[in-house]
């Protein structure tokens, strides 16, 4: 593979509440379906010539896949799936502030330490970089739409030079990275 395509999905309900829904199967808004293609209609995202694709096997993914580049076929990477926050699921910090649980979630190694009934940060990392190497090992130049999380650790990995904390490397929904894997250099989408 010459070059890599990190899109993250569209808005959800969970982006527009700032809610954990990493697991939770959230399908896009429709006005931001529509979003996504206007921007596809703008021509903010690469063509799709000479592109395999794909998904994180989600449904904001696929919806985002579908609204941008139509009916193209595409494969799956289960481990490109966003973090699973457990008990915190479509909560926002504002419904958890006060709740001991969480708490407890927040205190000491927040990296390590696992919401009831989720998975770490750290297993989520190793996961997703599992992912980034079963869609680094592909020929093709690809197209993937995925999350958020998965963006950042990706650019993270892909880039430690840069020295960014991974929050920097998040994109806005719908939007991310072209990346040349063979110059190492990448280009935002814009969002």
């Amino acid at each position: 593979m010459n070059r890599l395509v990190l899109l993250r999905h569209g808005r959800t309900e969970g982006t527009e509440r700032h809610l954990y829904y990493g697991a939770t199967d959230l399908p896009l808004l429709e006005d931001g379906v529509q979003d996504l293609q206007l921007a596809a209609a703008r021509g903010v995202y690469p063509s799709p010539d000479g592109f395999t694709f794909v998904t994180s096997g989600m449904l904001r993914a696929n919806q985002t896949l579908r609204a941008i580049y139509g009916d193209v076929p595409f494969s799956v990477i289960d481990d490109l799936r966003e973090v699973n926050f457990g008990i915190f699921e479509m909560k926002s910090y504002e419904d958890l502030k006060t709740e001991p649980v969480y708490q407890d979630w927040l205190a000491g190694d927040w990296f390590r330490n696992v919401p009831p009934g989720g998975e770490s940060f750290a297993d989520s990392e190793a996961r997703l970089l599992r992912g980034l190497d079963e869609l680094l090992s592909r020929k093709d130049n690809t197209i993937c739409v995925c999350h958020g999380g998965t963006i950042l650790t990706a650019m993270a990995n892909l880039f430690p030079e840069e020295g960014k904390d991974g929050y920097a490397w998040q994109p806005k929904p719908g939007f991310g990275y072209e990346i040349d894997l063979v110059n190492h250099v990448y280009l935002p989408i814009p969002g």
